[in-house]
């Protein structure tokens, strides 16, 4: 769902919804409050071990870390790597920020994206996320969680509206971001701790009438850079949906093989796809070929080829060194 928000929004520019709804902006928020959910639940997990002498804060550190590194670094670097030593000189002269997981800084002291590597911004953010959320999940005491949670999402809220207002690229930093993985820490609270709300979250049809019908007034009416927030909040009923699983027409769309697969190798998907507009004519050109003119058929182009190397990408590499993070189980 939201990987195809992104390919949307960077392969059909003419199609005005996608561009006046940002759409890729928005798919990328519904990775952030699913990280923030899938990620917090996983070290809430190790925290518990820990305050019951089960497992050591180094040890804790340790797993997380490999494990995350096995999954995220082999093909952003091999990517990164291949990119370089085709010596495209946009690559070459920010390959440090991107190298570092720090393009969004760049961009956000440019104000400006500059090529097609800028997608990375969130990748960034996530790497960001990385870095400082297990520390802090792990020194605030378990009963101080749910006013942490409510507290980076207020952060995230003040400095998504401040940032913005300093540049036009303010919402790529971290900090501008937080709010989205504070409400999906919540979520995995509530979901680990406090069943009985959890299960009451998901039958507030009131409220999430309320959340989408203010996400549609600040985003798209006042255009403020509050309806981010706004959407970051109703992403956590959505995500929060998926967690109970659905009943009815959706099931058999969410349990579909193809779109189960789709999510399998979506993080290639989204590494990739930008490129394609950019590298494809690169190459064509070599065996006398182009492009087609039309939007939609470049779209199909665009899909076959990132799906192709995206499958090829998780056979060939990705499994391959995932089947390493046995080494480092959290069993």
């Amino acid at each position: 769902m939201a990987v195809t928000m992104v390919f949307l929004y960077h392969w059909l520019p003419s199609v005005d919804i996608f561009q006046q709804a940002h759409l890729g902006s928005l798919g990328v928020s519904v990775f952030f409050v699913l990280s923030g959910f899938l990620i917090t639940k996983i070290l809430l997990a190790e925290k518990e071990k820990i305050d019951n002498k089960k497992q050591t804060l180094p040890n804790a550190f340790k797993l997380f870390y490999a494990r995350r590194t096995l999954r995220i670094f082999p093909i952003y670097y091999l990517l990164l790597l291949f990119l370089f030593a085709l010596n495209f000189q946009e690559v070459r002269n920010e390959i440090l920020w991107h190298a570092l997981y720090s393009s969004n800084i760049l961009y956000f002291l440019n104000g400006k994206f500059s090529n097609g590597l800028s997608h990375l911004w969130s990748l960034c953010v996530e790497e960001q996320f990385y870095l400082v959320w297990p520390i802090l999940l792990f020194l605030v005491p378990f009963k101080h969680l749910k006013t942490f949670f409510i507290s980076t999402i207020l952060l995230g809220l003040i400095s998504q509206v401040f940032l913005s207002q300093a540049s036009p690229l303010g919402g790529v930093l971290m900090i501008a971001k937080v709010d989205a993985f504070g409400w999906g820490g919540l979520l995995a609270y509530l979901y680990s701790y406090e069943k009985t709300n959890w299960q009451k979250i998901a039958k507030l049809y009131w409220l999430q009438a309320i959340t989408a019908i203010g996400f549609v007034a600040s985003f798209f009416v006042m255009e403020t850079s509050f309806g981010i927030c706004v959407f970051h909040c109703l992403c956590f009923f959505i995500v929060n949906q998926f967690v109970v699983g659905f009943n009815g027409w959706p099931k058999p769309f969410v349990e579909n093989a193809a779109v189960i697969y789709i999510g399998k190798i979506s993080y290639g998907i989204y590494l990739y796809h930008n490129l394609m507009q950019w590298l494809l004519p690169f190459f064509l050109k070599f065996v006398g070929l182009q492009l087609p003119a039309n939007e939609f058929i470049k779209f199909v182009i665009y899909l076959a080829v990132t799906l192709m190397v995206s499958s090829l990408s998780w056979y060939v590499i990705e499994t391959p060194i995932n089947k390493l993070k046995n080494r480092f189980s959290y069993s």
